[in-house]
C-alpha cells in the first residue's frame, strides 16, 4: 500500500459528529461518510483526537482490503478552510494557549469551536432537565402536602389544626377529623386506625372512643 493515497486521504475534510452520550457519560464522535467508524472521549478534545486516530485506522484498512473510499460528503459544499480576522491580542492568546496544549493553532481553534459547538447541544439538554426536575419538585410538594394535609372522604382537607377521633364504626375503626360524623379512613382494627391518626394528627392527642359518645386521650399502650 502507498503512503501517498492514505495522506491524501487523511486531508480530506470529512464531516464529524460529536454528541454527548448521558448514559455513559462520554463524548461520542462518529463521520457519517466513514460507516462504523466512532470514538469516544471524556472531553470533547480527547473524543476529537481518538476519532482522527479511529478516521486514519478506518481508511488505512479499506485500502489494505483494495475497497473503495467513499469521499467527504460535504466536500463540495464546504472546503473546510476559513479565513477569520481577529485582533492581533486575541491571535497571539491563541497562539500561546495552543503552545500549552501541544498543539498547532489551527488544531486549537478547531477544539475550540466543536466544544462550542457541542455545548450548545449540552446545555439545550440540560436546560430540559432543569424544566423536568422542576416539574417533578412541584409534583413532589404537591404530593408532600397531600399527606401532610390528608382529605377525607368528604374531598376536604384535615387541616393541621383540626383535631384528630378514632371512633367505632360498623366496618371497623374510623379516622374522623373534628369529631366528624363522616370517616376520612376506616380500618379493620383499632390499632392501625389509631397509627393512622397518629399520623395525621403530627404529634398532637389522638382521642380514641372508650364508649358511644365518649371518648379519651390516646396513652402509649394504645396500639
Amino acid at each position: 500500500m502507498s503512503v501517498e493515497p492514505l495522506e491524501k486521504l487523511k486531508a480530506l475534510n470529512y464531516p464529524i459528529r460529536i454528541e454527548f452520550d448521558e448514559k455513559d457519560k462520554l463524548f461520542v464522535a462518529a463521520f457519517p461518510d466513514l460507516p462504523g467508524c466512532s470514538a469516544s472521549g471524556e472531553s470533547v478534545e480527547e473524543v476529537y483526537n481518538h476519532a482522527q486516530e479511529a478516521k486514519e485506522d478506518w481508511l488505512r484498512v479499506t485500502l489494505e482490503q483494495g475497497l473503495p473510499v467513499p469521499k467527504p460528503s460535504t466536500s463540495q459544499e464546504y472546503s473546510g478552510r476559513i479565513l477569520v480576522r481577529l485582533p492581533a491580542s486575541l491571535h497571539g492568546m491563541l497562539s500561546e494557549r495552543a503552545q500549552l496544549h501541544g498543539a498547532s493553532l489551527n488544531q486549537f481553534i478547531v477544539h475550540l469551536l466543536s466544544a462550542a459547538a457541542v455545548g450548545d447541544e449540552v446545555s439545550t439538554k440540560i436546560d430540559e432537565l432543569r424544566d423536568y426536575v422542576s416539574k417533578l419538585e412541584s409534583r413532589v410538594a404537591k404530593l408532600g402536602e397531600s399527606l401532610k394535609f390528608p382529605r377525607g372522604r368528604d374531598g376536604s382537607k384535615i387541616g393541621k389544626n383540626a383535631e384528630v377521633f378514632v371512633k367505632k364504626h360498623s366496618d371497623g375503626w374510623a379516622v374522623t377529623k373534628s369529631n366528624s360524623e363522616r370517616a376520612s379512613a376506616v380500618y379493620p382494627t383499632q390499632a392501625e386506625a389509631i397509627r393512622r391518626a397518629r399520623e395525621i394528627a403530627d404529634g398532637r392527642p389522638v382521642h380514641i372512643q372508650s364508649r358511644p359518645g365518649k371518648f379519651r386521650p390516646e396513652t402509649p399502650f394504645d396500639e
